[in-house]
This record gives structure tokens, C-alpha cells and sequence, in this order.
């Protein structure tokens, strides 16, 4: 019995083994899958669309003549959805063929919207770096009186659809940013920071009033009284 169970332990171990092997095999899977989603333009494609995209529908967009794109465009959407990066939706065809499209997850701009009460007070939004403008869409679309302003780079802004109630506007954002009641940063990088993270950028304490500028802050850095008492129980 007592080798038995000698065994059993053994098989498990080399069991976990295994599978930490496995783990470190495949870790860099993720991030360089998503950095060819990225790079390739898969993700501002489906975002531009407003809806999902199958991946025949976004290799056609794509203008490739490979004709092996539409099959590995399929799998790097199939692993993005495995993360919840990217959600799917099944159909059938005329054809009886099943048909699967990809879109966007909102999960962390929904749980904004969920959480912070300050949208129906303000009437112009402005997303500093809000690339195709999804994120102002969700927003205007929820709350119809919002104007918003999609700043970014004049390259990125320049592939920009339409979007109702959502206006364009290309610059860079350590020259001058356009005016609002509230401003939205997000993912913001770079060496010109604070203690706290929070970006150190000059066009906001000239362009921006009080109220906006800690509006943005506050949704996007923690306080300093909290990052202190973050700090201090690591």
C-alpha cells in the first residue's frame, strides 16, 4: 500500500511539472499574438467596423494576397477570445456554413461607466490618445447629451470613422489638447510622470480647468493618501 501510494504521489508530481513546463513553454504566446494583432491592424479594424467581423471579413480589409491569411488570422482571434480579449459570436450561412465573428470586450470601460457617477454632469468628454474613438462611442451612446472630442495622433485620427455625436481631432498632446469637462486618459506611458504615476504633461495645466484635470486623474490614478498605503504594505 505504502508504494503504492509512493507511486501515486510520484505520477502527481511529475504531473505539475509537467504542466509548469508547459506554462513556461507557452508563456510568450499571448504577448506576441497580441503583438501581431496589433501591428497587422486587427484590432483598429475591428474596432473602426463598430460591430464584429469574421476573419474572412477582416483579411478582405486587409487587402493581403496571402492566401493562407484568412486561416491565421482565424487562429489569432480564436486565442485573443481564450483571454477575453476579443468576444465571438456563431451564425450559420445560406450555406449551412457556421460563421464566427469577433469584436471588441468592454470590460473595464463598462465598470467605469458602472462606477463613476460624473458622466451626467459634464457636456464635453475629451479621450487624450482615444485612437478609432470606441471608447467615446460607448459613452456618447449611453449618454446621448455628451459631446465627445477623439484626440490622438493626426496619423491615427486620420483612419477614424464617423461616429455620431463623437468629434476628431488630431495634435499632440504635449503641444495643446482640446477643452472639456472632463478628460480621459488611459494605458498613458512615459518618463514625465509624478510619484504617483500620474503623467506630468504641461498642456493640461495650461489648456485644462481644476475640475476637469481631477476628474481625469481620479478615475485613472489613485489618490496619493492610497498609493501611500499601497506603498507602504509591500
Amino acid at each position: 500500500m505504502k508504494q503504492q501510494h509512493g507511486g501515486a504521489l510520484h505520477e502527481e508530481l511529475d504531473h505539475d511539472a509537467y504542466t509548469y513546463a508547459m506554462q513556461l513553454v507557452s508563456f510568450s504566446v499571448l504577448p506576441m499574438t497580441l503583438r501581431v494583432a496589433v501591428e497587422v491592424g486587427l484590432l483598429n479594424l475591428i474596432s473602426a467596423s463598430g460591430s464584429h467581423l469574421s476573419a474572412e471579413e477582416i483579411t478582405a480589409r486587409l487587402e493581403t494576397s496571402n492566401s493562407l491569411a484568412s486561416p491565421i488570422i482565424e487562429r489569432i482571434l480564436r486565442l485573443l477570445c481564450s483571454y477575453s480579449i476579443l468576444t465571438f459570436s456563431s451564425s450559420t450561412d445560406a450555406q449551412g456554413r457556421s460563421i464566427v465573428r469577433y469584436g471588441h470586450t468592454h470590460i473595464i470601460m463598462n465598470k467605469v461607466m458602472e462606477s463613476y457617477p460624473g458622466f451626467h454632469d459634464v457636456d464635453v468628454v475629451v479621450d487624450i490618445g482615444g485612437g478609432l474613438g470606441s471608447t467615446l462611442k460607448m459613452i456618447v451612446e449611453r449618454y446621448p447629451h455628451i459631446k465627445g472630442i477623439n484626440f490622438d495622433l493626426p496619423h491615427v485620427i486620420s483612419q477614424a470613422a464617423h461616429i455620431p455625436g463623437v468629434e476628431h481631432v488630431g495634435g499632440d498632446m504635449f503641444d495643446a489638447i482640446p477643452s472639456g469637462d472632463l478628460i480621459l486618459m488611459k494605458l498613458v506611458s512615459g518618463s514625465s510622470s509624478d510619484a504617483f504615476g500620474a503623467p506630468r504633461i504641461p498642456s493640461l495645466d495650461r489648456d485644462v480647468d481644476p475640475i476637469g484635470d481631477f476628474l481625469a486623474r481620479w478615475i485613472m490614478f489613485p489618490s496619493p493618501e492610497r498609493a501611500r498605503e499601497v506603498e507602504s504594505s509591500l
